[in-house]
């Protein structure tokens, strides 16, 4: 059977935003600003953009979209894994006249009779014996991941780490897009000295200070970054500023490490750095530190470079894909090692601007409208595909 693509279309794509939501963190990040992106795109394609105005979403929001012209909203107070939105969801893309449903997670409406996309951000579920063995993992997680994989027309992967992920655990390699993630336009370099100062004492920032970045779950590995810090403490006039939250599924490696040291650790809670804060805070550090085991992709890393801020990273999953030659990859398991790196990061000027040269190129390779534009690609060719 060969095959032949109808000549390109406006089409109606459907999107889940029902993701963009304060407990979805780096999930909602990537699916708010691809759907910008996407909006912003060229093209006559139409988002119908279903979301649930009563979940909290303070961080990014889906109603101010609405002003953009190939945006259509559409409340839809339907529950996240229920059961009840695979037979809900068809009736809705009927009723809208969907060409083809995308959903920024895995979880798609397996009964609709479109076309259906979903992007992968990683397979931590499946690499990793802390998050493998959960309930909830073996009763829906991993079904749904299997249903939804053959299901698809389309798959998106956010790294080549994830898309090789795919085919090791699912054996799915043919369908599968690399749509990246990027870094929003408002992280970038310089950043007015008015502003780097306002955040600096609002937010009670150190003069100088190594940063870290992400939810503390175990494979963040952000325990790691305070004992690796607790051996050059004395070494450094700088202070660890921890952002991200603690989840209560979770011991909190971070915590427990902190309490061995006699302060140089500053925690900060994400929910008290408002999104404009954000490039500010990564600006001001004289350096990032990202000792994750795994990584879909390691977003952080390169918000950092776009900031001008250097990167220590571990040499781990996605994170060498993303950071490339730009930052200090190391093996993270190793406290020495790591805090041998940070050593000589943090007391090395020259490397510094070094570092901050090559992460600013290596953040300019990565758009979310080259994202964008692989996303509407892969959506027109999936529609147009008719078997002849």
């Amino acid at each position: 059977m060969t095959e032949h693509y109808s000549e390109k279309r406006p089409l109606r794509i459907a999107f889940d935003a029902r993701y963009i939501r304060d407990s979805f963190g780096g999930i909602a990040r990537y699916a708010h600003c691809l759907l910008s992106a996407l909006a912003e795109a060229p093209g006559d394609d139409r988002f119908v953009v279903y979301f649930d105005p009563t979940l909290p979403a303070s961080r990014f929001s889906v109603p101010e979209l609405a002003p953009l012209p190939k945006v259509e909203l559409r409340e839809l107070r339907l529950g996240l894994y229920s059961p009840e939105e695979q037979f809900v969801w068809p009736g809705h893309l009927r009723r809208d006249h969907i060409d083809l449903f995308y959903s920024p997670y895995f979880a798609l409406p397996l009964l609709a009779d479109v076309p259906l996309v979903c992007t992968v951000h990683d397979l931590i579920f499946e690499r990793d014996r802390n998050y493998g063995s959960g309930r909830w993992v073996r009763a829906y997680y991993r079904p749904m991941m299997w249903l939804g994989l053959r299901r698809a027309a389309g798959v998106f992967a956010v790294s080549e780490a994830t898309r090789r992920d795919l085919a090791a655990f699912y054996g799915s390699a043919d369908k599968v897009a690399v749509v990246s993630e990027a870094a929003a336009k408002v992280f970038r370099w310089p950043l007015g000295g008015g502003l780097l100062a306002e955040v600096r004492a609002r937010l009670g920032l150190p003069e100088r200070y190594l940063l870290a970045v992400g939810a503390r779950r175990p494979h963040k590995n952000l325990g790691a970054a305070v004992r690796a810090f607790a051996r050059i403490q004395d070494q450094v006039p700088h202070t660890l500023v921890v952002v991200g939250r603690p989840e209560e599924r979770y011991a909190d490696d971070v915590a427990a490490a902190v309490t061995s040291l006699a302060g140089g650790v500053r925690m900060l809670e994400i929910a008290a750095v408002a999104e404009e804060d954000l490039p500010a805070v990564y600006a001001l550090a004289d350096a990032l530190v990202m000792p994750s085991l795994f990584e879909g992709f390691g977003l952080p890393a390169l918000e950092a470079m776009a900031c001008g801020t250097p990167v220590v990273a571990a040499n781990r999953s996605a994170l060498p894909e993303v950071v490339g030659d730009a930052g200090v990859l190391v093996d993270a398991i190793d406290d020495g090692a790591l805090a041998a790196e940070l050593l000589r990061v943090l007391s090395d000027e020259a490397l510094r601007v070094e570092l901050r040269r090559r992460g600013l190129a290596r953040a300019a390779r990565f758009s979310w409208q080259r994202s964008a534009a692989t996303a509407l690609g892969a959506f027109h060719k999936i529609v147009g595909r008719v078997p002849a």
